[in-house]
Order: C-alpha cells, then sequence, then structure tokens
C-alpha cells in the first residue's frame, strides 16, 4: 500500500473504514489543527502495525493517497481497463470480486461491493495475491519425471497414464484406505466435487479434504 500525504485531504474514510468496517484500527489521527494527518500508531510503518493489509483503505480513499503498488506498476501498460466478476481462489468463503484487466495481463483486484459473501470486503490474499496468476514458474503443461530421475514436459495421455499406474501400484501393495485426497482451495466448486466422487467412488476411501477447512 502506498502512502501519498501530499494528496490526503484528511476526509478520515480510511480510518472509519479501518476502525468501525474490519475493527482493526491500524490508523488514526495524529497531531492537532493543521498539524494533524492520518498515520499508524507512533507514525510507524503499516507492516509494524495492527494493520491486515485488508486493501480497505485503499478502496474507500477518494484521491489515491492510498494506493495499490501492484496497480501503479502496470500503469505504463496500453490499453484500457476491463473489469470482470469472479470469485476469489482461495478460501471457502467465496468471496466475489472484479478483477482488473489490460489486455491479458491481470493488474489488480477490487472487491465486490454487492458480493453476498464479502460485501464490498476481502482480505490480503484476496486484494493482493494474485501473482500466482502470471509467474514465470507457474506449470503450462504436464511434467513427467524419467528415468534419468528429470521432469520432462508430457502430454496430458501421458500424465494421466503414469498417475494412474502409480495409483494402481500403491492400491494394489497397500490397500484403498492408502489414497488420501486433498483439494485444492483454488479450484472451483465443481472441481472440489469431482475431487470427492474421484476419491469415495474411485477408490472407495472417504479420505478427502480441502484446504479450505483449515
Amino acid at each position: 500500500i502506498l502512502r501519498d500525504y501530499d494528496l490526503c485531504i484528511s476526509c478520515y474514510r480510511c480510518v472509519r473504514v479501518c476502525a468501525e468496517q474490519e475493527g482493526d484500527h491500524a490508523i488514526n489521527i495524529i497531531n492537532r489543527g493543521f498539524d494533524s494527518q492520518i498515520s499508524t500508531e507512533f507514525n510507524g510503518i503499516l507492516k509494524d502495525s495492527a494493520c491486515t493489509f485488508c486493501g480497505q483503505c485503499v478502496q474507500t480513499c477518494p484521491t489515491g493517497a492510498l494506493a495499490d503498488k501492484k496497480a501503479i506498476r502496470s500503469a505504463h501498460l496500453e490499453g484500457e481497463i476491463d473489469k470482470t466478476r469472479s470469485i476469489c481462489p482461495y478460501c471457502g468463503v467465496g468471496c466475489s470480486v472484479d478483477l482488473l484487466t489490460k489486455g491479458e495481463k491481470l493488474v489488480g483486484i477490487q472487491p465486490a461491493m454487492d458480493g453476498p459473501a464479502n460485501k464490498g470486503a476481502l482480505c490480503v490474499k484476496g486484494q493482493f495475491a494474485f501473482d500466482f496468476v502470471q509467474h514465470p514458474d507457474r506449470l503450462t503443461t504436464p511434467l513427467v519425471r524419467g528415468q534419468d530421475g528429470c521432469l520432462h514436459p508430457a502430454s496430458w495421455d501421458q500424465a494421466l497414464d503414469r498417475v494412474a499406474e502409480g495409483f494402481r501400484k500403491v492400491v494394489q501393495k497397500h490397500g484403498r484406505h492408502s489414497v488420501y485426497g486433498v483439494a485444492s482451495g483454488r479450484a472451483p466448486s465443481e472441481a472440489a466435487y469431482l475431487m470427492q466422487k474421484f476419491i469415495r467412488a474411485g477408490f472407495g476411501t472417504n479420505y478427502i479434504d480441502n484446504c479450505s477447512r483449515a
């Protein structure tokens, strides 16, 4: 979160949303009169305060005195910003979000003000943790370990055949309860349903969980 006091008009909207909506009281008014300004306790930095980096102060700021650093880094990209309604991929709450894109690049995320689950609020992950979408280390093709011990690109058929072979060997040697499935919180509800169906019907075990439950 970037703070620029030259743009602050002391409307105190950030102070109120932090205290009244989030209950964090991470920022408040310091000094008096013409010297008053918005700051954290003891005029320190945000990461040393009670701030949870939910981004609500950024969303409510009318002048840009509080801004999203990631969004600013993408300001040089050409084109208009498109807004697409989606669901946060992290936990099981299902917060509604608006994805901000320029061309094929995701440049920011905003909470949906009419979201039934979050009502315009997001946590730090839902607001700012979207770098994985375009990370250069993100897998774009299946990888299969070869006889040399290294991972090599493979087709989906090759990868699925290798997985099926491994599952078959494990079940034959250790029994059906040796298989345990954990669904990803980043997967849609339909994928989570298929995952539990795969474990329960395919292997005959109820050892299935989801990282959103933790």
